[in-house]
Order: structure tokens, then C-alpha cells, then sequence
């Protein structure tokens, strides 16, 4: 690959063409198209790095051909400098407003050509280098939104488990909730019953105590019925003894 930056030549002036070539052959490739057409036709096949265009020519002018050049997206950034020997400012508006990046009078100054020329081709490596740039920043960033992408999945389903989880969490303590209530209901059941045992308790208590009271007078009648058991007996001994007595005396 040539290392040297290349510049095209358009004018149909033979003495215009090979002052400029011999003033840039040292440092630039240069190439040359004699007419507009001829130019639009090369710029199909040659790509140069800065275009020195003359606008008064027939057939089709500098503007014509300039115009043509910006409607091509494969070379409508080549950087165009304009050459005319009209110094009005309205050829030089004209040319501005329709792409081109510069504008030189003839007759030609070299050092002011040279000087414009290595200007311009500067000042497209560095939109080149930013393009270049951005580029990679633009594949970066997608690169990054592709991260971010597949980080948001990741943390969406993160945020789906935990919700899952939550759901499930809810769904537990809601049985826990139950079971405490079931517990609590059962709770007073026991203290309910609890409660009526411990009346059966007192109630059987208080029979108990009853019972006792009746055994206890039963004693006390049964030992009172000994007693009179045990003199009735005495009072029979007596009365069998005395009748004794008597049947003895007859």
C-alpha cells in the first residue's frame, strides 16, 4: 500500500494542471482529470485524499461536479478545494454552501497552495481519527448495552426468584398464621375444658365431703343402735333372769 496521500487535479487548463503537479508531485500521488466528467468517471475507481477542482469549465462546471460529489456517499467526504480565478464573494459563498472546504484564486501563490493543501489534508486525518473513534465508541457502547442487557435479564430474573420467594414467604406465614390460630382455638378448648374439670373436681370434692359427713352419722347411728342393741340385750338377760326367779318360787 502507498503510504503518500493522493490528490486529484480537475481543471481543462494544461498550464493551471501542470504547475499545480509540479508543485505537489514531491510530497502527494497526484492524479488528473481534464473535465468535470472525466473527474466524476476516475472518482469511481481512485479514491484521492483532497480534490483541487476548477470551477469555470464546459460542458460541466466545478459546482456541477462538486454537487455530484456530496450526492455520492462513497466519496462525498473527500475534502474539495475550490480554484477560480473569480474572487467575488458570491462564487466564493456559492462554493462554501455546496460542500467545499476551501476556495483559492488564480493566478496561484505555490506556497499558499501547498500551505492550504497540507491543511485540509490534516484537518481530514483528524476527522478521520475521530470517525475512527467513534466508531469504536459507538461499538463499545454497544457492546456495553449488550452487557447491560443481559445484566437487566439476569437481574430480572434475580427479581422473578425473589418474588417467587416472597410469594412462597407469604404463603407460609399465612399457614403459620393458621396453625397459630388453630393453636389459639385449641388453647381455649383446653382452658374451657380445664375449666370444667376443674368444676367436676370441686363438685366431686363437695360429694366426697358429703359422703364423709354421711358416713360419719351413719357411725354415729350405727354405734347408737349398739348401744341400745347391747341393752336390749341386757334388759332380756334381766327379764329371763327375774322370770326364772319366779317359776323357781311356785
Amino acid at each position: 500500500m502507498n503510504s503518500r496521500q493522493t490528490i486529484m487535479i480537475v481543471d481543462d487548463t494544461e498550464m493551471n494542471i501542470a504547475i499545480l503537479v509540479e508543485a505537489l508531485q514531491d510530497n502527494y500521488e497526484v492524479i488528473v482529470a481534464i473535465n468535470g466528467l472525466d473527474a466524476i468517471e476516475l472518482l469511481k475507481y481512485q479514491k484521492p485524499d483532497l480534490i483541487l477542482l476548477d470551477i469555470i469549465m464546459p460542458v460541466m462546471d466545478g459546482y456541477d461536479v462538486l454537487t455530484t460529489i456530496k450526492k455520492n456517499s462513497e466519496v462525498k467526504n473527500i475534502p474539495v478545494i475550490l480554484l477560480s480565478a473569480m474572487t467575488d464573494s458570491g462564487s466564493k459563498t456559492k462554493g462554501f454552501s455546496l460542500g467545499a472546504v476551501d476556495y483559492v484564486t488564480k493566478p496561484f501563490e505555490i506556497v499558499e497552495v501547498k500551505a492550504r493543501v497540507k491543511t485540509q489534508l490534516r484537518l481530514e486525518e483528524a476527522r478521520l481519527v475521530l470517525v475512527s473513534q467513534n466508531i469504536v465508541l459507538e461499538e463499545d457502547k454497544a457492546d456495553r448495552a449488550a452487557e447491560l442487557v443481559v445484566a437487566n435479564k439476569e437481574l430480572a430474573y434475580q427479581n422473578g426468584e425473589k418474588a417467587d420467594r416472597a410469594a412462597e414467604l407469604i404463603i407460609a406465614n399465612k399457614e403459620l398464621v393458621f396453625q397459630g390460630e388453630e393453636k389459639g382455638k385449641r388453647a381455649a378448648e383446653l382452658v374451657i375444658a380445664n375449666k370444667e374439670l376443674a368444676f367436676q373436681n370441686e363438685e366431686k370434692g363437695k360429694l366426697l365431703a358429703e359422703l364423709i359427713t354421711a358416713n360419719k352419722e351413719l357411725a354415729i347411728q350405727g354405734n347408737e343402735k349398739s348401744k341400745r342393741a347391747a341393752e336390749l340385750i341386757i334388759a332380756n338377760k334381766e327379764l329371763a333372769f327375774r322370770l326364772y326367779c319366779r317359776g323357781s318360787w311356785f
